[in-house]
């Protein structure tokens, strides 16, 4: 996880929700490594969805 973190929702993942989801994410081979935290990419998505889109 990145040091600088944004400001919990709700709708973020648990520490347990992210080991389990982690565990199944396919990361892409070759290129140029990631530099995007993904937890925060997916808490997004649920914030989003949760919220939806005004």
């Amino acid at each position: 996880m990145s040091a600088s973190r944004p400001p919990n929702y709700p709708t973020d993942l648990t520490d347990a929700q992210w080991e389990l989801l982690h565990s199944v994410i396919v990361l892409p081979t070759g290129g140029r490594p990631g530099t995007t935290d993904l937890r925060h990419v997916l808490n997004a998505i649920l914030y989003q969805a949760k919220t939806g889109c005004t």
